[in-house]
């Protein structure tokens, strides 16, 4: 039985949530597992971004991601299996960490958030919350777009502002 594509692929990088790795390819989850040897049993992480060229693997956490919309990057470890390499980077403090969209993306199938996920999506791209996409790629840069447009995030929707 062949698996199922989960999670999201940009450019040579396939990424998916830590409840959907057994989605991934076997040669990507050989890759992971290997990564994942390096590091403390107790790493958080939510997100593998699993190099689909070489033996590399990012571990990323987004600290919100099951209580917000839009969860921004907490921290990440970049892990370079041909060198045994392990780096950290804390974006805690950082005044424009990185933002995750589309959500639903990184999920296995049978998750029962993807519905509500997936409409949000939909919604914002209806309403062109999500044009040029590399643009909103930071905190700063969505919370602009959704005050250009007037929007703003309230628990797990998006709302008009005055609304």
């Amino acid at each position: 039985m062949k698996k199922q594509t989960v999670g999201r692929k940009l450019g040579k990088m396939h990424y998916v949530h830590r409840s959907a790795v057994s989605y991934l390819a076997k040669e990507q989850r050989g890759t992971l597992t290997k990564a994942l040897q390096l590091i403390p049993e107790d790493t958080e992480w939510n997100l593998a971004k699993v190099s689909l060229l070489n033996d590399s693997v990012s571990l990323l956490y987004y600290k919100g991601f099951d209580t917000e919309l839009f969860p921004v990057l907490t921290s990440s470890l970049i892990i370079k299996l041909d060198k045994k390499e392990v780096k950290s980077i804390d974006y805690e403090k950082r005044e424009n960490p990185p933002v995750l969209h589309r959500k639903e993306l990184f999920l296995p199938p049978d998750d029962p958030r993807i519905g509500e996920l997936a409409a949000v999506t939909c919604f914002c791209e209806e309403k062109g919350l999500f044009k040029q996409a590399s643009y909103i790629g930071t905190i700063r840069k969505w919370e602009q777009r959704l005050k250009e447009y007037n929007y703003k995030v309230e628990g797990m929707r998006i709302v008009l502002i005055g609304d």
